[in-house]
């Protein structure tokens, strides 16, 4: 899980976690997101609609994230 006192670099990530939910998109802000891969959810969950809102690529059902 996304922990708001984790530091994320500046430069382009992958972000990979079991759940990804919407309040986390959120959290990222502007910050520079080249994708996203979650074990749970789907292309329908809020969090893939929020990325794919962003532009930001990202995949789900992923087992072992």
């Amino acid at each position: 899980m996304l922990q708001p006192e984790a530091a994320i670099p500046s430069e382009p990530l992958i972000l990979v976690a079991d759940e990804l939910l919407p309040s986390h998109v959120v959290y990222l802000g502007t910050r520079q997101i080249a994708g996203l891969a979650t074990q749970a959810g789907g292309q329908t969950s809020h969090a893939a609609i929020l990325a794919r809102g962003r532009g930001i690529p990202a995949v789900s059902g992923v087992r072992g994230c």
